[in-house]
C-alpha cells in the first residue's frame, strides 16, 4: 500500500511540474495550486489499487500503475476546472470551462450535469476494453489497437475543447492517436488481459512524452492564455527549479518500466515474431491475389 501511494505521489509530481513549468510565467505560481496534482496523485495511489482490484487486476504493474495515475489526475484537474470550477475567463484564449463550439456554458447546474456524462461516458470507456478486449487472437496487436483508441479519445477530446478556437490542425490530430499504438505496443509485455488498463495507461504516457515535448523542447507559449508574451518574467528563470524534480518522475517511471521489460523480453520476441509473420502472410496473400 505504501508502494502504490508513493508511485501515486511521484505521478502528481510529474503533472505539477509540467503544470508549474509551463504557465508560471503566465500566471500567478501558486503554492497550494502546485501541490494539488501531488495530492491527488497520493490519493489515487490509495484508491485506484483497490477499486483495479474489483475489477480482477489481482497485480498491477507499477510503471502502468504510475501512467494509469497520470491519466486520472489529468481527468480529474480538466473535469474540475470544466465543470464544477468557477473563475473567470478572461485571461484564456481556449476557456478551461466547458464550452459549446467555442461559446462557454455559464449555468452551473447544466454544467455539473454534462460534468456527471462526462465521468460516466469515462468509466465506460474504461469497460469497454475490459469486455470487447481480446476481439483477434494476437495480443500484440490487440495492445496496440487499445493504445491507439486511447491516443484518439485524446485527440477528440482535445479537438472539442481546441478546435473551435484554433481552428482544426489535421497534422496535429493523428499524433496522439500515433503516440498512444507505440506506448500500446511498449506496454503489451506487461500485461496479459488488462486492457482496460492499459488503455488508461496509454492515455497517460501518451500525455507525459507530448507534454515533454510541447514544454521542454518546442518551448514556446501556451495556447491557452490570451497573453504571448510572459507576464511574470522573472519566473522564465525561478521554473527551472522545477526541472530537477521533473527529471525524477521520469527517472522514477524509466526505473519501474526498464526492468519489468527486461523481465517480459522474451515474451516481447515472441510478439515481434508472430507480427512479423503476420505481416508476411499478408504479403504472400497479396502477392497470390495479384
Amino acid at each position: 500500500m505504501l508502494i502504490y501511494i508513493l508511485v501515486g505521489t511521484v505521478a502528481g509530481l510529474h503533472s505539477s511540474c509540467w503544470g508549474g513549468y509551463k504557465d508560471s510565467p503566465y500566471e500567478p505560481f501558486i503554492t497550494l495550486k502546485y501541490i494539488r496534482s501531488i495530492i491527488v496523485g497520493s490519493i489515487c495511489g490509495l484508491i485506484v489499487p483497490a477499486l483495479l482490484n474489483l475489477h480482477g487486476y489481482k497485480e498491477i504493474n507499477l510503471a502502468l500503475l504510475f501512467c494509469f495515475i497520470i491519466a486520472i489526475e489529468r481527468v480529474f484537474t480538466e473535469t474540475l476546472k470544466a465543470f464544477f470550477r468557477e473563475e473567470s475567463q478572461e485571461k484564456y484564449n481556449i476557456p478551461t470551462k466547458f464550452h459549446y463550439l467555442g461559446k462557454v456554458i455559464n449555468n452551473k447546474i447544466l454544467r455539473i450535469f454534462i460534468g456527471a456524462g462526462f465521468l460516466a461516458l469515462l468509466y465506460g470507456l474504461f469497460c469497454i476494453p475490459e469486455i470487447y478486449g481480446n476481439f483477434i487472437n494476437n495480443h500484440f496487436l490487440v495492445c496496440i489497437f487499445w493504445g491507439a483508441m486511447s491516443g484518439l479519445a485524446s485527440s477528440l477530446g482535445g479537438m472539442w475543447k481546441d478546435a473551435p478556437i484554433e481552428g482544426f490542425d489535421i497534422i496535429k490530430f493523428p499524433r496522439s492517436f500515433i503516440f498512444g499504438g507505440i506506448w500500446g505496443a511498449i506496454f503489451s509485455p506487461l500485461v496479459s488481459s488488462e486492457y482496460s488498463l492499459l488503455f488508461y495507461a496509454s492515455i497517460g504516457s501518451e500525455r507525459m512524452a507530448v507534454e515533454f515535448y510541447k514544454t521542454f523542447i518546442a518551448g514556446g507559449p501556451s495556447s491557452k492564455f490570451k497573453v504571448k508574451e510572459p507576464v511574470y518574467p522573472d519566473w522564465l528563470i525561478k521554473r527551472r527549479i522545477l526541472i530537477f524534480p521533473y527529471a525524477v518522475t521520469w527517472i522514477t517511471f524509466l526505473g519501474l518500466l526498464i526492468p519489468s521489460l527486461i523481465k517480459s523480453i522474451q515474451h516481447l520476441a515472441i510478439c515481434y515474431q508472430h507480427l512479423i509473420g503476420l505481416l508476411l502472410n499478408m504479403l504472400v496473400t497479396s502477392q497470390l491475389l495479384s
